[in-house]
């Protein structure tokens, strides 16, 4: 598809920037894909156009500057992604333009997305799991993708990018302990899942257990009356404390010790 921005002026030749989006397993082209042409100073809108059915697009009447160039295909089974190859703007090869040239062949390859599904249910119980979050993080990048789980239990997280990957569960606001794959209490045991461009991962499942319960009485050491709006928190000697108890423990310390000034 061919696009020209609107306002150019009549004296001044625009530059053109054309290029053909292909799936980068079979080479064949992928029409359909939105491609955004920004400058890569900030404060200008992009200019967007769509691949044709042959997978081709160009836009033309582009003002002379750099560019970066973003490929989204959507609600499909491929990866977005930044020209050449790149995963986010900050990494992308920008693409420099010159009052009434043509630049060519500023192409991408798409690869499919991945997808890791399973179900979460009661270790004790065997019964599904609702509303647990699952966290599906790249050994490479650190980048999480998550997912809630269903009524039944099951989840799904899509948008992969082939690569490892390491995969935690928790539920801990209904009183299970976080988990991590297979069974793992930290993320140094956890089980690393290499995933394939494409694949579809199943079966990634867990058994939740229920945490253990601490109950006591606060009273004043002098008068041993009780004493309420005390917030008390138990914390892991040994191990990894999960980093959101940490981090609501330091948080309500900050508090405490605010409200003593």
């Amino acid at each position: 598809m061919v696009v020209t921005p609107a306002g150019e002026s009549a004296t001044t030749p625009g530059a053109t920037v054309a290029g053909t989006v292909t799936d980068r397993q079979t080479d064949a082209p992928v029409g359909g894909v939105q491609v955004s042409i920004e400058a890569a100073e900030e404060g200008e809108q992009p200019v967007t156009t769509t691949t044709g059915i042959d997978g081709t697009y160009s836009v033309s009447g582009l003002p002379s500057g750099q560019y970066i160039v973003a490929f989204e295909p959507g609600e499909s089974e491929y990866l977005g992604q930044y020209y050449d190859e790149a995963e986010g703007a900050g990494l992308a090869s920008q693409v420099t333009l010159q009052a009434g040239s043509s630049v060519g062949h500023v192409d991408a390859a798409l690869a499919e997305s991945a997808t890791v599904s399973g179900d979460v249910t009661a270790a004790k119980t065997g019964a599904a799991v609702k509303e647990a979050t699952v966290f599906v993080q790249s050994a490479a990048s650190g980048v999480v993708h998550t997912a809630i789980t269903a009524e039944d239990g099951s989840y799904s997280v899509t948008g992969l990018p082939a690569g490892s990957y390491k995969v935690e569960f928790s539920a801990e606001g209904q009183g299970f302990l976080s988990q991590l794959y297979d069974g793992q209490p930290t993320i140094g045991a956890a089980q690393t899942l290499a995933i394939a461009a494409g694949e579809t991962r199943a079966g990634i499942n867990a058994a939740l257990a229920g945490g253990a319960t601490v109950s006591g009485t606060v009273t004043n050491a002098q008068s041993g009356d009780p004493v309420s709006g005390v917030e008390v928190f138990a914390e892991a000697i040994e191990g990894v404390a999960h980093q959101g108890a940490r981090d609501a423990l330091m948080e309500a310390t900050r508090r405490w010790l605010a409200s003593r000034r």
